[in-house]
């Protein structure tokens, strides 16, 4: 016996920047532009809940995205529970991604300009940064860190995008991933004068809306490598 399939649509915010027809199981299509780790989270989140196609409208107002499941036993067009669980999800990894450009900010600002990125995870509990670094840091260290980071949020800081080509954005001093191709015109997001980066998004409007962060670990990751891991609490 086939296996119904249960289309319905909602609205989500955070796909606008979405350069993307559709979503499968396999791969996305069409040229994303949004960040990697939070492109590969809602891909994971999508797999798991058993959906199996996404297909997404743009207007220049909003998005409005059709999902398709064939998941047995789930009835997503009745309760609507499995969209409001992934909606407010993507909401809290989207604080948590800027919380991480404020995390790197910081660990420059406090352990100076050598620190560099060398990789990021988010998920819906916490955000993971590795940076180069060739120690151990402290406990004060950590606690000036995580200060500074609050300090920012408390400041109401108008996160702003800008659109430029990428020597441009390099010259004005944003921060980049060194790993990562860019290509030829890129997104810029800055948190007040406290943080600013090449990124996809998507973040908050205001700094206002990350809550406050908490560092929960800092470790090893590989030689000359730090790893810090943190969370936001409403």
């Amino acid at each position: 016996m086939g296996q119904k399939t249960n289309p319905i649509g909602f609205r989500l915010g955070v796909v606008r920047a979405w350069d993307a027809n559709w979503y499968d199981d396999k791969s996305f299509s069409g040229k994303l532009q949004e960040d990697l780790v939070v492109r590969n989270y809602v891909r994971n989140r999508l797999k798991k809940a058993g959906i199996s196609r996404i297909q997404i409208d743009r207007t220049p107002k909003r998005a409005v995205i059709t999902i398709h499941t064939s998941r047995p036993g789930i009835v997503i067009g009745k309760s609507g529970k499995e969209i409001a669980q992934l909606e407010e999800e993507l909401k809290k990894v989207t604080r948590l991604h800027t919380a991480t450009h404020l995390l790197q900010a910081a660990l420059r600002k406090i352990l100076g300009e050598n620190v560099r990125q060398m990789g990021s995870d988010i998920t819906v509990e916490r955000t993971r940064f590795d940076f180069s670094f060739p120690r151990k840091l402290t406990i004060d260290e950590i606690k000036k860190v995580e200060d500074l980071i609050n300090e920012a949020i408390s400041r109401k800081l108008k996160v702003k995008m800008e659109e430029m080509d990428i020597e441009e954005a390099k010259r004005s001093g944003a921060l980049y991933f060194f790993k990562e191709k860019y290509p030829a015109h890129v997104k810029v997001y800055s948190a007040g004068d406290f943080s600013k980066e090449l990124c996809g998004g998507p973040h908050v409007k205001n700094t206002q809306d990350i809550g406050k962060f908490v560092i929960i670990k800092e470790e090893a990751s590989a030689s000359g490598v730090r790893r810090i891991r943190g969370k936001i609490i409403p």
